[in-house]
């Protein structure tokens, strides 16, 4: 019975959750750091660090949840402009790699430690 009421909580969260609408325009790349240790067949691991640039448009009634957007700057396409940072560990050999991300959004800088388990860590 608690595993169904979570379960049903759980869904409920997703379907109530509200979609906003961006666009990748651009991914830039600026370090590629090996990980110090080798993860069993999967063998070595690295961190890819860098910027991603996207637009938003303030139009669009799933980008009304974005706090102030309609009072962004925009650029001469009507849309507002916007980077974040990311790093992604991933195995550096690609075909070893399960094909499953794991994926975290860190709250005011916070980011998950890397460990010395690879199922700890984002993954391709």
């Amino acid at each position: 019975m608690r595993k169904t009421v979570s379960c049903a909580v759980a869904l409920l969260s997703i379907s109530a959750a509200t979609p906003s609408f961006a666009e990748i325009t651009r991914v830039q790349i600026e370090t590629r750091e090996p990980v110090t240790r080798n993860f069993g067949a999967v063998g070595a691991y690295e961190i890819v660090r860098g910027h991603v640039f996207g637009e938003l448009d303030p139009s669009d009634p799933k980008n009304v949840i974005i706090t102030d957007l309609a009072l962004a700057p925009r650029n001469a396409r009507g849309r507002v402009e916007y980077s974040a940072t990311f790093a992604i560990t991933k195995p550096v050999d690609m075909s070893k790699a399960s094909g499953f991300l794991i994926y975290d959004v860190p709250n005011r800088g916070f980011t998950l430690p890397l460990t010395g388990d690879p199922r700890a860590m984002s993954i391709w």
